[in-house]
């Protein structure tokens, strides 16, 4: 009798073990699976992002403007990305100059920080996407986030700051043009004097 009990409580914990350990190695097996899909899902996400943040350092019409907007103060701005068939959208906008008062921004889509001839730049998509905690946890933006610049709560303080547009031929990234929001308003309201309806695409490069 004692052997079979000593039989029966072996042959239980070893089933005991062996259950922990299916166990253990379905739950680990799901985390990297999970781990995957969401780095997968990452590179989907942000290969807009990637491309504007290329296009910034290397175009140097981009890099003029953003020396431009240094030279006049600005210290943080907020780059939106964009596209549709034909075009790639890359407008910058500036939310805060040295000295001036700190309205944060409200990033309600998922982004990257960058900083580029000293100056912070935020890319974000005009599309709606999940914020990645990886986003979240940069050293760069935990330190915005504690200057008051940036926030991921509460309400949005929109700056109407200096701007400008940049289009992009898909096809062609050395086709583009550029255009600010001044120049928007003032052909807009040359075309509604003459009675015309007003059509952006004037300002988009023409692609082939």
């Amino acid at each position: 009798m004692k052997k079979n009990g000593y039989f029966n409580m072996q042959t239980t914990s070893t089933f005991i073990l062996f259950s922990l350990i299916n166990i253990i190695l379905f739950v680990s097996c799901n985390d990297l699976k999970h781990k995957k899909k969401e780095n997968n899902d990452a590179d989907i996400k942000n290969e807009k992002l990637d491309n504007a943040i290329k296009l910034t350092h290397n175009n140097n019409a981009i890099k003029d403007s953003i020396n431009n907007l240094k030279n006049i103060g600005a210290d943080f701005i907020v780059c939106y990305v964009g596209s549709d068939e034909n075009y790639n959208e890359i407008s910058f906008d500036t939310q805060h100059f040295a000295n001036s008062e700190i309205l944060p921004y409200k990033i309600t889509s998922d982004f990257k920080l960058e900083v580029i001839q000293d100056i912070d730049i935020l890319f974000i998509e005009f599309e709606h996407k999940p914020i990645s905690n990886n986003a979240k946890s940069q050293k760069r933006v935990k330190e915005l986030l504690k200057k008051g610049l940036i926030t991921f709560h509460g309400r949005s303080m929109l700056t109407h700051g200096n701007s400008i547009t940049f289009m992009f031929c898909k096809n062609n990234e050395k086709n583009f043009k550029c255009f600010t929001y001044e120049m928007l308003g003032k052909a807009e309201s040359i075309s509604h004097e003459e009675g015309k309806p007003f059509n952006i695409k004037v300002f988009y490069p023409k692609c082939d």
